[in-house]
């Protein structure tokens, strides 16, 4: 994994989860919200959360629960957004091939 992202991660948490209304540190964990695919993908800080043990694999967590795995992919749109990402660049990077890498998102994830 990238230490560089990592450490970008764990700055913006604290160390804490980042679900929403979450600040639990019990287990803390890296989740990456866009597949094991392509590892550059897994390595771009806009989305990737640390989160608590219950929210990465407990019953509500984004291991378990499809509303909870959406949530954290509309946050991690939302930090596309705010880094001037447009929602149609999103999909299209998305969806790009079968398992959803666009060079594009690579490129600005490798400078980023």
């Amino acid at each position: 994994m990238n230490k560089k992202v990592w450490k970008i991660v764990d700055e913006r948490s604290g160390g804490l989860c980042e679900f929403p209304h979450c600040y639990g540190n019990y287990k803390v964990e890296k989740h990456h919200v866009y597949g094991r695919a392509n590892r550059a993908r897994m390595e771009c800080a806009s989305t990737v959360f640390n989160l608590c043990n219950e929210h990465h694999h407990g019953k509500t967590g984004v291991e378990q629960s499809l509303s909870s795995r959406q949530l954290l992919e509309r946050m991690a749109e939302e930090n596309l957004m705010a880094e001037g990402w447009t929602m149609e660049e999103i999909i299209r990077e998305k969806s790009l091939d079968s398992k959803g890498v666009g060079q594009q998102y690579i490129n600005w994830c490798n400078k980023h």
